[in-house]
Parts: structure tokens; C-alpha cells; sequence
């Protein structure tokens, strides 16, 4: 029989950091995504978020959360928790039923969506996933080569793309009285500026708004004349949010984003060979 990685072995599961880069994803298979809605705008964003988180093959089984899978590492939830990965797999079984059927109904496994739509339980043979001695079955090396072979399929990788994307309708459309009334889509309006504001939420979401407000505040630009600003006002304020974002917490608990500097470069990268745009009004998710 065929031998295969699956892993480094942690605790009482294992890790593997995976081999299907977003970026390879996206240069050669982005085509899938248009079948699940995602514009060129949108497509230029990810890669230059993509750069910065894992692979699409990525699992993890290791720690409390039982198992973890992709370039955000969705997981199952702890114990009596519902997870983001059946949230994740409920889009792919949708958007790609036989797919859903190849890699995990054949084998018993379904899923079942909690009311928030961003999480959900997994079910196998009908029963839920609940308790920690339930969902210690996906730590069975079968579980992790089943979501390894998943996350390596075009499909469910484009599933993944769409829905990372599917994080800025839970905070950038929103108006806020932390804003003024105003929401983030108003302000911040470049592709270069919602990729950073993307790449801050995957790590560290609770900071995003307050990271705009303080920038805003600091370089002395109001939010009214941010909202109608040109690209030079929204590049300043962005250059500020950059440099805040580096130390900023909200208590003294709280450990900052990590490698905010680094992650911010790479992302500055993209703006520098035309990958995407710091023009205002440049993000168009339509």
C-alpha cells in the first residue's frame, strides 16, 4: 500500500504544515472561483493576504480543538464548542456536493450548521460531535490522511479562498459607533487597505477598528473627510495603522498581532509590483 505523510507527531495528535500554497492556488486554479462568486478584486486581495497564512492542505490534531484544517486553520471547536471547520466543509458541500460525498459522506461524516452560520458540528453515522471523547475520533490517523486528501482537491481549496473572503461581511460593511457611524467599507476603500484590515482580523479581529480609529485620530484625519478622502489621505492613515498595529493591544493581557511588521511588508510587496492597487476605491467585491 502507498505510504504517506501525514504528519509530525505533538501530544496526542500531529501537525503538517502542507504543501498547497494559496498563491500556487490562485495563479493556477482561480478559475473555480468564479463559480462561487469571487471577483478580480477580491481574488487580488487574498494573494496578498495569502502570503502570510498557511497551506491548503494544512492539518492540525494536536491541540483542544481536535482537528484543524487550511490556510486559517478552521477547526472543530473544543469540547461542547461548535467549530469553524464544519462552517467551512457546509460551503463546500454546497458549492461542491460530490466532492463533499468523495471525501467525507462515504465515510459517515455530515454536517450540521449552528444558527450563527459561522460555525457548525460535525455529525458521523448521524450522531453529533460534542464531547471531548466524541471528537477525539478525528485525531485517528484515518481522519487526518481523509482532511489532508480534502485539502489538497482544487475544489475545496477554492472553497477556502471564498470563504476567508467571507470574514469581511462580518466586519468591514458594518457601520459602528466606534467609527463614528460609519462602517470600515467607507473609510478604507484600496485594495491595499483591505487586504491589511484582512490580514489584522484573521490574527487579531478585535483590533481592526480600534487600530483605524486610532490611526485616524494620530495622523489627524477626521472620519467624515476620511470617508472623502483621496488616495493620499487613506495611504497616510493606512501608514499609521501599520506602524500602530505592531504594539497595539486593547488590554495589557493582550499580546499584540503577531509579526505585524513582516506581515505588513509582504503585503506591501504586492502594492510595489502591481498585484494590487493602493488607489482609493480600487476594492471592488462586485
Amino acid at each position: 500500500p502507498r505510504r504517506v505523510y501525514l504528519g509530525t507527531r505533538k501530544n496526542r495528535g500531529l501537525y503538517r504544515i502542507g504543501v498547497y500554497r494559496p498563491a500556487d492556488f490562485l495563479a493556477k486554479d482561480a478559475y473555480l472561483l468564479e463559480r462561487l462568486g469571487i471577483s478580480e478584486s477580491e481574488k487580488n486581495v487574498m494573494l496578498a493576504t495569502s502570503e502570510n497564512e498557511g497551506n491548503l492542505d494544512a492539518i492540525n490534531t494536536w491541540d483542544n480543538h481536535f482537528m484543524s484544517l487550511g490556510m486559517f486553520q478552521w477547526t472543530a471547536g473544543g469540547p461542547g464548542n461548535p467549530g469553524e471547520l464544519p462552517a467551512l466543509l457546509r460551503r463546500f458541500k454546497d458549492g461542491f456536493p460530490d466532492g463533499f460525498a468523495k471525501y467525507f459522506t462515504r465515510f459517515g461524516l455530515d454536517i450540521e450548521a449552528a444558527p450563527d452560520s459561522i460555525t457548525g458540528w460535525f455529525l458521523l453515522n448521524g450522531k453529533r460531535l460534542r464531547t471531548s471523547a466524541q471528537k477525539e475520533t478525528l485525531r485517528k490517523n484515518i481522519w487526518s490522511y481523509r482532511f489532508m486528501d480534502a485539502g489538497s482537491d482544487p475544489e475545496l481549496q477554492a472553497v477556502q479562498i471564498a470563504h476567508a473572503l467571507s470574514r469581511l461581511k462580518g466586519f468591514y460593511y458594518a457601520k459602528t459607533s466606534r467609527l463614528e457611524g460609519y462602517s470600515l467599507s467607507q473609510l478604507i476603500t484600496s485594495e491595499f487597505g483591505v487586504a491589511l484590515l484582512l490580514d489584522n482580523h484573521v490574527n487579531r479581529p478585535a483590533f481592526v477598528i480600534p487600530g483605524i480609529a486610532r490611526a485616524a485620530r494620530e495622523t489627524k484625519v477626521a472620519l467624515a473627510s476620511l470617508a472623502a478622502a483621496d488616495s493620499a489621505t487613506e495611504r497616510k492613515v493606512l501608514n499609521r495603522y501599520l506602524k500602530i498595529r505592531q504594539s497595539f493591544v486593547l488590554r495589557r493581557t493582550q499580546k499584540p498581532m503577531t509579526h505585524a511588521l513582516q506581515r505588513g511588508q509582504t503585503t506591501e510587496r504586492y502594492v510595489k509590483s502591481g498585484t494590487i492597487s493602493a488607489e482609493r476605491g480600487s476594492f471592488r467585491p462586485d
